[in-house]
C-alpha cells in the first residue's frame, strides 16, 4: 500500500499552541492591554527554529487583534512558554463584551 505525499504530509507531527493563562496589563486612551501565556508543543527530539510569529485573534468571526511576536529563536524540544501581549482598542472590547454576553 501506498501513500501520496498529501497523506504523508497529514500525518507529520504538529506543533500545537495552547492558552494557558491570560492577565489583564492595563489600559490607556488607545484600549486595553492582557498578556497572555501560550505553551507551545514540539513534538520533536530536537529545537525548531522560528522567526517572528504573526496571529489573529477573531471572536464570532469578527478579528479584534493581529499582531506579531518578535523572533522567540526556537521552539525549545518539549514545550516552549510564550508571553504575548495583545492589544485591544476599545471597540474591540466592547464586541467581545457583546460576544461574551451572547453565550
Amino acid at each position: 500500500m501506498s501513500l501520496n505525499v498529501t497523506e504523508k504530509v497529514s500525518n507529520v507531527p504538529m506543533s500545537e499552541a495552547t492558552i494557558s493563562d491570560v492577565d489583564f496589563k492595563g489600559f490607556g486612551l488607545e484600549g486595553i492591554a492582557l498578556l497572555a501565556k501560550v505553551s507551545v508543543s514540539n513534538p520533536y527530539s530536537v529545537p525548531i527554529p522560528i522567526g517572528e510569529i504573526a496571529y489573529k485573534v477573531k471572536s464570532a468571526e469578527r478579528q479584534i487583534v493581529s499582531e506579531s511576536i518578535p523572533d522567540p529563536e526556537s521552539l525549545k524540544n518539549d514545550t516552549t512558554l510564550l508571553e504575548v501581549t495583545l492589544k485591544m482598542s476599545h471597540s474591540a472590547v466592547v464586541s467581545l463584551v457583546h460576544d461574551i454576553g451572547d453565550d
